[in-house]
């Protein structure tokens, strides 16, 4: 397997630096080789081959992205041998995860939060469900705009007639899924899923997915006037669950950053 380092010069890029690596794979920071004095850098990931679900993973995330303001926009897609490449747009000011556990004061909640479901529902409205929303998967760019990423788990919840399609099995991550996906033998909707994990997205949130609420560091009243929206974003029962319209239309999200 190549380093990235060695794979972005035969793919016509200067390597810069890397960023993560992981099981996943690795993601660096790369320039094009050309004339041009302002280079823009761009975001080169790499994952082990698999020509199914690299294939899925590029053209969801490239359906999503389309006239998204708050979904990382991909560029290209190229195989070398048993690796798949990806190229994107670079948030360079990093995930969100680690943004809330080294400056939480920093973070703005209610602005991100309504950039996280302008993204969603952008994404839902081309068909396309993420399925693993988590602080780690959202990016935040050089002008302070959350943006969705990773769309390694993401497909699209409607057949070419446009007919929903039901999803079985565990996808995701652990303590972001919701409470149907748990259910042996379930089948379940992909958009409820991923309103699901925008409400867990908070670290102690995460605690409330795995039963834990008696260690959450904080009480319900400390949300103010968020309790109800979050409530009902994470309500068990998936047919319940708030509605991007009940979302836009609560008070909190309404009130100005």
């Amino acid at each position: 397997m190549l380093s990235n380092q060695q794979l972005a010069p035969l793919l016509g890029y200067n390597w810069r630096r890397d960023l993560t690596s992981g099981n996943f794979g690795s993601v660096s920071v790369v320039e094009k080789v050309d004339n041009n004095p302002e280079k823009n850098q761009i975001a080169m990931k790499t994952i082990k081959h698999d020509a199914h679900r690299s294939e899925r993973e590029f053209s969801s995330h490239m359906k999503a992205s389309e006239g998204a303001d708050h979904v990382i926009k991909i560029f290209a897609m190229e195989n070398v041998e048993l690796q798949t490449v990806f190229f994107m747009e670079l948030a360079s000011m990093g995930d969100l995860f680690h943004l809330i556990f080294e400056s939480p004061s920093a973070v703005p909640y209610h602005r991100f939060f309504k950039h996280l479901i302008a993204g969603l529902q952008h994404m839902h409205s081309k068909d396309i469900i993420h399925l693993d929303i988590k602080p780690e998967n959202l990016f935040i760019s050089a002008n302070n705009v959350l943006k969705i990423g990773d769309f390694g788990f993401a497909r699209s919840c409607k057949t070419d007639n446009g007919d929903e399609i039901m999803l079985d099995r565990k996808r995701g991550t652990h303590g972001y899924m919701a409470p149907e996906i748990l259910v042996e033998n379930a089948r379940w909707r992909g958009p409820p899923v991923d309103v699901w994990a925008a409400g867990i997205v908070d670290a102690e949130f995460k605690k409330y997915s795995q039963n834990a609420m008696n260690r959450m560091k904080f009480h319900w009243g400390q949300l103010g006037n968020a309790t109800t929206l979050v409530l009902k974003m994470l309500e068990c029962d998936p047919t319940n669950r708030v509605s991007y319209h009940f979302i836009e239309n609560h008070v909190w999200f309404k009130q100005n950053d």
